[in-house]
């Protein structure tokens, strides 16, 4: 979904999902047959985008903002505990200024802005060698 305020300075873009996934009747390590979640994939996500534009004789100046939010979810298709990432939100800023001329632009942005702490990979090991090889997501 995607609302633009036509004739403003002001740009709105919001988007979401709900998932109801499953594997069904996977057996685990020990045995056990069990229905699970899967791999990379939140039951919800949301995204969104806001942005405002000032114009003036000598140029403009765009400021923007957008988030995006990840449920909870496995990296495995197991669901071990040590690969359940729990939901986090990451947010980026940007300001920029354009020249009248559109000749120049000057930006300054930030990632990650509340420097969310989260995991992108998880390879669990727990059986094996007692450890979990992971990354983590970009820091701000």
């Amino acid at each position: 979904m995607s609302i633009l305020c036509t004739g403003l300075p002001l740009y709105l873009s919001l988007g979401g999902s709900v998932l109801d996934s499953k594997a069904k009747d996977i057996m685990s390590p020990i045995g056990e047959i069990r229905d699970r979640d899967l791999v990379l994939a939140p039951e919800v996500t949301l995204n969104g985008v806001v942005e405002y534009t000032w114009t003036t004789k000598n140029g403009s100046i765009l400021a923007h903002l957008d988030f995006s939010h990840q449920g909870d979810h496995n990296f495995d298709i197991q669901n071990h505990p040590a690969t359940v990432e729990e939901g986090y939100t990451i947010a980026n800023a940007r300001v920029s200024y354009i020249s009248a001329s559109e000749k120049y632009e000057l930006v300054v942005f930030g990632k990650n802005i509340f420097d969310e702490e989260y995991r992108t990979y998880v390879f669990n090991l727990t059986d094996f060698f007692g450890s979990l090889q992971q990354a983590s997501g970009r820091e701000s």
